[in-house]
Protein backbone atom coordinates (compact mmCIF):
# COMPACT_ATOMS: atom_id res chain seq x y z
CA UNK A 1 0.00 0.00 0.00
CA UNK A 2 1.57 3.28 -1.14
CA UNK A 3 1.73 6.15 1.27
CA UNK A 4 -0.56 9.12 0.59
CA UNK A 5 0.98 11.69 2.90
CA UNK A 6 2.08 14.80 1.02
CA UNK A 7 5.35 16.57 1.61
CA UNK A 8 4.43 20.20 2.20
CA UNK A 9 7.89 21.70 1.74
CA UNK A 10 8.26 20.37 -1.82
CA UNK A 11 6.51 22.27 -4.62
CA UNK A 12 5.41 20.45 -7.78
CA UNK A 13 4.29 22.35 -10.88
CA UNK A 14 3.04 20.73 -14.09
CA UNK A 15 2.58 22.44 -17.45
CA UNK A 16 -0.53 21.53 -19.51
CA UNK A 17 1.56 20.02 -22.31
CA UNK A 18 2.44 17.06 -20.06
CA UNK A 19 -1.09 15.64 -19.50
CA UNK A 20 -1.92 16.47 -23.13
CA UNK A 21 1.07 14.49 -24.42
CA UNK A 22 0.34 11.53 -22.15
CA UNK A 23 -3.34 11.49 -23.14
CA UNK A 24 -2.41 11.69 -26.83
CA UNK A 25 0.05 8.80 -26.40
CA UNK A 26 -2.60 6.62 -24.75
CA UNK A 27 -5.30 7.56 -27.31
CA UNK A 28 -2.97 6.90 -30.25
CA UNK A 29 -1.91 3.52 -28.84
CA UNK A 30 -5.53 2.57 -28.21
CA UNK A 31 -6.48 3.52 -31.78
CA UNK A 32 -3.61 1.57 -33.33
CA UNK A 33 -3.80 -1.60 -31.22
CA UNK A 34 -7.53 -1.54 -30.34
CA UNK A 35 -6.46 -2.23 -26.74
CA UNK A 36 -6.45 -0.13 -23.59
CA UNK A 37 -2.93 -1.09 -22.55
CA UNK A 38 -1.04 1.32 -20.33
CA UNK A 39 1.64 3.50 -21.91
CA UNK A 40 4.94 4.68 -20.46
CA UNK A 41 7.43 7.47 -21.02
CA UNK A 42 9.73 10.04 -19.44
CA UNK A 43 9.03 13.54 -18.15
CA UNK A 44 11.35 16.51 -18.62
CA UNK A 45 11.54 19.62 -16.50
CA UNK A 46 13.52 21.84 -14.17
CA UNK A 47 14.46 21.26 -10.53
CA UNK A 48 15.32 24.33 -8.48
CA UNK A 49 16.04 23.21 -4.94
CA UNK A 50 12.80 21.81 -3.53
CA UNK A 51 10.75 22.99 -6.50
CA UNK A 52 9.99 20.69 -9.44
CA UNK A 53 8.49 22.08 -12.64
CA UNK A 54 7.53 19.50 -15.30
CA UNK A 55 7.50 21.02 -18.80
CA UNK A 56 7.32 18.17 -21.33
CA UNK A 57 7.29 14.40 -21.87
CA UNK A 58 8.07 11.78 -24.51
CA UNK A 59 7.21 8.08 -24.97
CA UNK A 60 9.72 5.35 -24.10
CA UNK A 61 9.38 1.81 -25.54
CA UNK A 62 9.12 -0.90 -22.87
CA UNK A 63 9.26 -4.70 -22.93
CA UNK A 64 7.89 -7.16 -20.41
CA UNK A 65 10.16 -10.06 -19.43
CA UNK A 66 9.67 -12.44 -16.52
CA UNK A 67 6.95 -10.30 -14.98
CA UNK A 68 8.99 -7.08 -15.09
CA UNK A 69 9.15 -4.08 -17.42
CA UNK A 70 12.40 -2.96 -19.03
CA UNK A 71 12.92 0.27 -20.98
CA UNK A 72 14.85 0.72 -24.20
CA UNK A 73 17.87 2.43 -22.64
CA UNK A 74 19.45 3.47 -25.94
CA UNK A 75 16.23 5.12 -27.09
CA UNK A 76 15.81 6.85 -23.74
CA UNK A 77 19.37 8.24 -23.71
CA UNK A 78 19.07 9.44 -27.31
CA UNK A 79 15.80 11.29 -26.70
CA UNK A 80 17.14 12.95 -23.55
CA UNK A 81 20.21 14.16 -25.48
CA UNK A 82 17.96 15.52 -28.24
CA UNK A 83 15.85 17.43 -25.74
CA UNK A 84 18.89 18.87 -23.97
CA UNK A 85 20.30 20.01 -27.32
CA UNK A 86 17.22 22.12 -27.99
CA UNK A 87 16.29 22.90 -24.36
CA UNK A 88 19.53 22.76 -22.33
CA UNK A 89 17.74 23.88 -19.16
CA UNK A 90 15.54 20.75 -19.07
CA UNK A 91 16.53 17.54 -17.28
CA UNK A 92 14.90 14.15 -16.97
CA UNK A 93 12.89 14.29 -13.72
CA UNK A 94 11.11 10.93 -13.82
CA UNK A 95 8.60 8.92 -15.82
CA UNK A 96 4.90 8.70 -16.58
CA UNK A 97 2.31 5.98 -16.97
CA UNK A 98 -1.45 5.55 -17.40
CA UNK A 99 -3.96 3.35 -15.65
CA UNK A 100 -7.53 3.15 -14.33
CA UNK A 101 -6.45 3.40 -10.66
CA UNK A 102 -4.38 5.85 -8.65
CA UNK A 103 -1.95 3.23 -7.36
CA UNK A 104 0.81 1.52 -9.31
CA UNK A 105 0.75 -2.21 -9.93
CA UNK A 106 3.80 -4.39 -9.17
CA UNK A 107 4.47 -4.63 -12.92
CA UNK A 108 4.48 -0.85 -13.24
CA UNK A 109 6.53 -0.58 -10.06
CA UNK A 110 9.31 -2.61 -11.67
CA UNK A 111 9.68 0.20 -14.21
CA UNK A 112 10.49 2.57 -11.36
CA UNK A 113 13.68 0.61 -10.71
CA UNK A 114 14.66 1.05 -14.36
CA UNK A 115 14.48 4.84 -14.17
CA UNK A 116 16.40 4.84 -10.89
CA UNK A 117 19.43 3.83 -12.98
CA UNK A 118 19.44 7.30 -14.55
CA UNK A 119 17.65 9.48 -11.96
CA UNK A 120 18.44 9.54 -8.26
CA UNK A 121 14.87 10.16 -7.05
CA UNK A 122 12.47 10.04 -10.01
CA UNK A 123 8.97 11.45 -9.79
CA UNK A 124 5.99 9.66 -11.36
CA UNK A 125 3.15 11.33 -13.28
CA UNK A 126 0.15 9.06 -13.75
CA UNK A 127 -2.86 9.90 -15.93
CA UNK A 128 -6.02 8.19 -14.69
CA UNK A 129 -7.93 6.58 -17.59
CA UNK A 130 -10.84 5.32 -15.48
CA UNK A 131 -14.19 7.06 -15.08
CA UNK A 132 -14.01 7.37 -11.28
CA UNK A 133 -11.84 10.53 -11.38
CA UNK A 134 -13.77 13.80 -10.76
CA UNK A 135 -14.55 15.42 -14.13
CA UNK A 136 -13.80 18.90 -12.81
CA UNK A 137 -10.12 18.08 -12.22
CA UNK A 138 -7.21 17.14 -14.46
CA UNK A 139 -6.94 13.30 -14.27
CA UNK A 140 -3.32 13.40 -13.18
CA UNK A 141 -1.63 12.29 -9.96
CA UNK A 142 2.01 12.90 -9.05
CA UNK A 143 4.17 10.66 -6.85
CA UNK A 144 7.54 11.48 -5.31
CA UNK A 145 10.23 8.97 -4.37
CA UNK A 146 11.29 8.34 -0.81
CA UNK A 147 14.63 9.85 0.15
CA UNK A 148 15.62 6.75 2.11
CA UNK A 149 14.55 4.08 -0.42
CA UNK A 150 13.95 5.82 -3.77
CA UNK A 151 14.10 2.59 -5.82
CA UNK A 152 11.14 0.96 -4.04
CA UNK A 153 7.84 1.89 -5.63
CA UNK A 154 5.96 0.91 -2.46
CA UNK A 155 7.40 4.02 -0.78
CA UNK A 156 6.10 6.45 -3.42
CA UNK A 157 4.05 9.30 -1.92
CA UNK A 158 1.09 11.00 -3.55
CA UNK A 159 1.83 14.74 -3.50
CA UNK A 160 -0.11 17.90 -4.23
CA UNK A 161 0.67 19.67 -7.49
CA UNK A 162 -0.45 22.80 -9.32
CA UNK A 163 -1.08 23.47 -13.00
CA UNK A 164 0.97 26.39 -14.35
CA UNK A 165 1.11 27.80 -17.86
CA UNK A 166 2.32 30.75 -19.87
CA UNK A 167 0.15 32.87 -22.16
CA UNK A 168 1.22 30.98 -25.30
CA UNK A 169 0.44 27.63 -23.65
CA UNK A 170 -3.02 28.80 -22.60
CA UNK A 171 -3.80 29.88 -26.15
CA UNK A 172 -2.56 26.56 -27.59
CA UNK A 173 -4.53 24.49 -25.08
CA UNK A 174 -7.62 26.58 -25.67
CA UNK A 175 -7.41 26.01 -29.43
CA UNK A 176 -6.86 22.27 -28.97
CA UNK A 177 -9.93 22.15 -26.75
CA UNK A 178 -11.93 24.10 -29.32
CA UNK A 179 -10.95 21.66 -32.09
CA UNK A 180 -11.90 18.69 -29.91
CA UNK A 181 -15.40 20.20 -29.45
CA UNK A 182 -15.83 21.27 -33.07
CA UNK A 183 -19.24 19.60 -33.24
CA UNK A 184 -20.70 21.95 -30.61
CA UNK A 185 -22.71 25.01 -31.58
CA UNK A 186 -20.25 27.58 -30.16
CA UNK A 187 -16.78 26.86 -31.56
CA UNK A 188 -15.20 30.22 -30.67
CA UNK A 189 -12.51 29.85 -28.05
CA UNK A 190 -12.48 31.85 -24.83
CA UNK A 191 -9.17 33.46 -25.77
CA UNK A 192 -10.64 34.54 -29.13
CA UNK A 193 -13.53 36.19 -27.29
CA UNK A 194 -11.09 38.07 -25.05
CA UNK A 195 -9.03 39.22 -28.03
CA UNK A 196 -12.19 40.33 -29.86
CA UNK A 197 -13.40 42.38 -26.87
CA UNK A 198 -9.94 43.93 -26.42
CA UNK A 199 -9.83 44.85 -30.12
CA UNK A 200 -13.27 46.46 -29.89
CA UNK A 201 -12.11 48.50 -26.89
CA UNK A 202 -8.99 49.64 -28.78
CA UNK A 203 -11.09 50.70 -31.76
CA UNK A 204 -13.41 52.66 -29.48
CA UNK A 205 -10.38 54.40 -27.92
CA UNK A 206 -9.12 55.27 -31.41
CA UNK A 207 -12.44 56.90 -32.30
CA UNK A 208 -12.40 58.92 -29.08
CA UNK A 209 -8.85 60.07 -29.81
CA UNK A 210 -9.97 61.30 -33.25
CA UNK A 211 -12.77 63.27 -31.59
CA UNK A 212 -10.29 64.90 -29.18
CA UNK A 213 -7.96 65.71 -32.07
CA UNK A 214 -10.73 67.36 -34.06
CA UNK A 215 -11.76 69.38 -30.99
CA UNK A 216 -8.21 70.62 -30.36
CA UNK A 217 -7.84 71.51 -34.05
CA UNK A 218 -11.06 73.49 -33.92
CA UNK A 219 -9.93 75.30 -30.74
CA UNK A 220 -6.57 76.12 -32.34
CA UNK A 221 -8.34 77.52 -35.42
CA UNK A 222 -10.58 79.74 -33.24
CA UNK A 223 -13.65 77.80 -34.45
CA UNK A 224 -14.60 76.71 -30.92
CA UNK A 225 -14.04 78.21 -27.52
CA UNK A 226 -11.46 76.33 -25.50
CA UNK A 227 -12.40 74.46 -22.32
CA UNK A 228 -9.60 74.35 -19.76
CA UNK A 229 -10.72 71.06 -18.21
CA UNK A 230 -10.92 69.25 -21.57
CA UNK A 231 -7.53 70.59 -22.66
CA UNK A 232 -5.99 69.49 -19.35
CA UNK A 233 -7.33 65.96 -19.75
CA UNK A 234 -6.07 65.83 -23.35
CA UNK A 235 -2.62 66.89 -22.15
CA UNK A 236 -2.56 64.01 -19.65
CA UNK A 237 -3.30 61.57 -22.47
CA UNK A 238 -0.53 63.02 -24.64
CA UNK A 239 1.96 62.68 -21.80
CA UNK A 240 1.43 58.90 -21.83
CA UNK A 241 2.46 58.56 -25.50
CA UNK A 242 6.27 58.54 -24.96
CA UNK A 243 5.88 55.66 -22.50
CA UNK A 244 3.98 53.59 -25.08
CA UNK A 245 6.72 54.04 -27.70
CA UNK A 246 9.54 52.54 -25.64
CA UNK A 247 11.81 49.92 -27.24
CA UNK A 248 11.23 47.53 -24.32
CA UNK A 249 7.46 47.59 -24.88
CA UNK A 250 7.86 46.99 -28.60
CA UNK A 251 10.28 44.09 -28.07
CA UNK A 252 7.96 42.53 -25.47
CA UNK A 253 4.98 42.88 -27.81
CA UNK A 254 6.84 41.21 -30.68
CA UNK A 255 7.91 38.37 -28.37
CA UNK A 256 4.31 37.82 -27.24
CA UNK A 257 3.12 37.94 -30.84
CA UNK A 258 5.67 35.29 -31.86
CA UNK A 259 4.63 33.03 -28.98
CA UNK A 260 0.97 33.34 -29.96
CA UNK A 261 1.69 32.53 -33.61
CA UNK A 262 3.72 29.48 -32.59
CA UNK A 263 0.95 28.29 -30.28
CA UNK A 264 -1.60 28.60 -33.09
CA UNK A 265 0.52 26.23 -35.19
CA UNK A 266 0.44 23.46 -32.56
CA UNK A 267 -2.81 21.79 -33.80
CA UNK A 268 -1.55 21.81 -37.40
CA UNK A 269 1.79 20.34 -36.32
CA UNK A 270 0.00 17.54 -34.45
CA UNK A 271 -2.07 16.72 -37.55
CA UNK A 272 1.07 16.80 -39.72
CA UNK A 273 2.92 14.43 -37.37
CA UNK A 274 -0.04 12.05 -37.46
CA UNK A 275 -0.06 12.09 -41.29
CA UNK A 276 3.70 11.47 -41.41
CA UNK A 277 3.35 8.57 -38.96
CA UNK A 278 0.62 7.06 -41.15
CA UNK A 279 2.85 7.45 -44.22
CA UNK A 280 5.79 5.77 -42.47
CA UNK A 281 3.58 2.85 -41.39
CA UNK A 282 2.26 2.46 -44.95
CA UNK A 283 5.77 2.48 -46.39
CA UNK A 284 6.81 -0.17 -43.86
CA UNK A 285 3.92 -2.42 -44.90
CA UNK A 286 4.77 -1.96 -48.58
CA UNK A 287 8.44 -2.72 -47.93
CA UNK A 288 7.54 -5.88 -46.01
CA UNK A 289 5.24 -7.14 -48.77
CA UNK A 290 7.81 -6.36 -51.46
CA UNK A 291 10.58 -8.20 -49.60
CA UNK A 292 8.33 -11.24 -49.10
CA UNK A 293 7.64 -11.40 -52.87
CA UNK A 294 11.36 -11.49 -53.62
CA UNK A 295 13.30 -9.56 -56.28
CA UNK A 296 11.76 -9.41 -59.76
CA UNK A 297 13.77 -8.65 -62.94
CA UNK A 298 13.18 -5.25 -64.45
CA UNK A 299 12.78 -6.84 -67.87
CA UNK A 300 9.92 -9.07 -66.76
CA UNK A 301 8.08 -6.08 -65.25
CA UNK A 302 8.27 -4.17 -68.56
CA UNK A 303 7.11 -7.27 -70.43
CA UNK A 304 3.99 -7.42 -68.25
CA UNK A 305 3.22 -3.77 -68.92
CA UNK A 306 3.90 -3.63 -72.71
CA UNK A 307 3.07 -7.20 -73.60
CA UNK A 308 6.40 -7.79 -75.39
CA UNK A 309 10.11 -7.72 -74.69
CA UNK A 310 11.54 -4.18 -74.78
CA UNK A 311 14.39 -3.39 -77.11
CA UNK A 312 16.06 -0.86 -74.85
CA UNK A 313 16.49 -1.02 -71.09
CA UNK A 314 17.93 2.02 -69.33
CA UNK A 315 20.12 1.09 -66.37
Amino acid sequence: QMATKSTAQVIYKVHPLVPLNISEHWTRTKGQTKKTDNVFGAVMGVQNGREFEVHNSFPVPCQERNGKLFIDEEHYKERVEQYKTVFPELDSLGWYCTGPQNELSPLEGSLHNEFCKFIESPIVCRVITGSDFPPQKVPLVVFESSLNEPSKYETLRNVEWSLVSEESERIGVDHVTRHSHASSADTESEKSKQIRSTTAAAQMLKKRMHVIREYLTAVEGKKLEGNGEIVSEAKKILEQLPLMESEHLEAHFKSEQTDVNCALLVPDMVKLCGSLQHLVNSMGVMSTERSSMGPQPFKSKLSKITGNTPDLIFM
